[in-house]
């Protein structure tokens, strides 16, 4: 089924409401979160896991490499896009759509040498936004070199014996308040 989730004939009896990247895209996440939660039953649990580019891909030590690559994925600030902090944003959401204050969780995957795949994670990723941040930020992607840029990560990351780390992540989630009749 697909089609605008305000106008989606829904029951009204689900056990859960799940969203992964889902509220950084929307232009009211307090309003959709509150209508959402109108399609629980109580004790329903609204769970939601969102990025914070606060603190975007990286690799410890930092390199020139990865430091090119923050600023050619994380548009500036006030560009139009996806809400790039709304992990940090999950909890007044939450409280803000008449939930109780969620429990939350942060974690953002890390790794290093030759096998960690999160070098690829973060440049297919990147490909796939490519022409919305050359639409967008004016990126010239033959500065990029696409096709060769998770090999010169890896390369660099693994020469100096460092990791890598992903976006962080941000999960919440908490029950749908009331009363059982």
């Amino acid at each position: 089924m697909s089609g605008d989730v305000y106008t989606l004939p829904l029951d009204h009896d689900f056990d859960a409401v799940v969203g992964r990247w889902v509220l950084m895209h929307v232009p009211d996440p307090v309003g959709l979160v509150r209508h959402l939660a109108t399609f629980l039953k109580v004790g329903g649990i609204v769970a939601f896991h969102e990025n914070d580019f606060t603190y975007p891909p990286t690799t410890f030590p930092v390199t020139d490499l990865s430091t090119k690559i923050q600023r050619w994925t994380i548009p500036p600030p006030g560009t139009p896009g996806p809400e790039m902090r709304m992990g940090t944003k999950l909890f007044r959401t939450y409280v803000e759509a008449g939930l109780p204050e969620p429990e939350l969780v942060l974690e953002a995957p890390v790794g290093g040498g030759a096998a960690w795949p999160g070098y690829e994670y973060v440049v297919e990723t990147f490909r796939s936004l490519l022409p919305a941040l050359q639409r967008i930020t004016g990126l010239d992607p033959a500065a990029v070199d696409i096709d060769t840029l998770a090999a010169r990560w890896r390369g660099e990351v693994v020469n100096l014996q460092g990791i890598q780390m992903l976006p962080l992540m941000f999960g919440a989630w908490a029950r749908k308040p009331g009363t059982t009749t």
